[in-house]
C-alpha cells in the first residue's frame, strides 16, 4: 500500500482505492477564494460583522451561505470559477449519509453542477464537506480536532471523497499553523486522527492566512463495495471574525 505520508497534493490516487476521483485544483481554487470573498463580503456589513462576534455556529454558517450563494449569482463580484455555471448552490446541514449508512448534517457542502463526474457512482457522495468550528476562549482546539476533524476520518463526512475542510471561524488569538501543530502532535490524537501531525502549505493560492493541508489514513472498508477510501487531505481555512 502507498506510504499516505508521502503523499502530495497532485498525486493520482492508487487504483485500489473506491472513493470518487480526486476534485479538479481549479474548482478546489475556486472554493478557498470564494469562502474568503463571502467573509469579506459580510464584514462590510456592520450589522452582520457585529452578529458574526456572537452569534453561534449555524447562524454564522447560513449568514456565510447567503453570502456565498450571491457571490455565485452576482456577476460583479465575479471570483473565477465560483459561478452559476459551475457550482450548486452551497448546502448548510443538508441530510448525507455517512459510511455506515446513518444520517449525518455536515455544515457546508459545495457540489458542482451538472451530470456526476467520470467514475462517480453516487452523486450524492460528490462534493467538498466543510465542517465548521468557533474557536475562542471556550470552543477551543481540542474540539476541532476530536469533533471536527474525527469526522472525515471515520467516514461521518466525506467518505467518497479525497479532500475534505475545515473552517474555523476564529475568535481568539490562535494562529494557523503553530497552535493546530501544537494541538494535532500529541500522541493520543496523533493516532486517533491517523495522521503524522505535519501540516504543509497549499499550493492553490498563498493569500493569508494560507490554507494548510493534513493528510489522514482511512482503512476502513466500504459495506456496498469493494476497496477502501484510501487517505483524505484536509484543508485548513481559518477565517478571523
Amino acid at each position: 500500500m502507498k506510504n499516505v505520508f508521502a503523499y502530495d497534493e497532485s498525486d493520482v490516487a492508487s487504483d485500489s482505492w473506491a472513493s470518487n476521483p480526486a476534485f479538479e485544483r481549479r474548482h478546489l481554487r475556486s472554493i478557498e477564494k470564494a469562502l474568503r470573498t463571502a467573509w469579506d463580503e459580510l464584514h462590510k456589513n456592520y450589522q452582520v460583522a457585529t452578529q458574526l462576534t456572537t452569534a453561534n455556529e449555524v447562524i454564522i454558517s447560513h449568514l456565510l451561505r447567503k453570502a456565498l450563494n450571491d457571490l455565485r449569482e452576482n456577476e460583479k463580484l465575479p471570483v473565477d470559477g465560483y459561478d452559476t455555471a459551475t457550482f450548486d448552490k452551497p448546502h448548510v446541514g443538508s441530510e448525507a449519509i455517512n459510511v455506515a449508512g446513518k444520517i449525518r448534517k455536515p455544515d457546508i457542502v459545495f457540489s458542482l453542477c451538472g451530470r456526476r463526474r467520470p467514475g462517480v457512482k453516487d452523486g450524492l457522495t460528490d462534493g467538498i464537506f466543510v465542517e465548521c468550528k468557533i474557536l475562542s476562549q471556550t470552543a477551543n482546539l481540542a474540539a476541532y480536532c476530536d469533533n471536527g476533524m474525527i469526522r472525515f476520518v471515520t467516514g461521518d463526512y466525506g467518505h467518497r471523497m479525497r479532500e475534505g475542510m475545515m473552517l474555523a471561524y476564529v475568535r481568539s488569538s490562535q494562529k494557523m499553523p503553530d497552535d493546530l501543530l501544537t494541538e494535532l502532535n500529541k500522541p493520543a490524537r496523533l493516532e486517533k486522527l491517523a495522521t503524522d501531525g505535519v501540516l504543509k502549505k497549499c499550493s492553490l493560492t498563498k493569500l493569508v492566512p494560507r490554507v494548510q493541508i493534513s493528510v489522514h489514513e482511512r482503512n476502513w472498508p466500504y459495506q456496498d463495495d469493494p476497496g477502501y477510501p484510501g487517505p483524505i487531505e484536509l484543508r485548513h481555512l481559518w477565517l478571523q471574525v
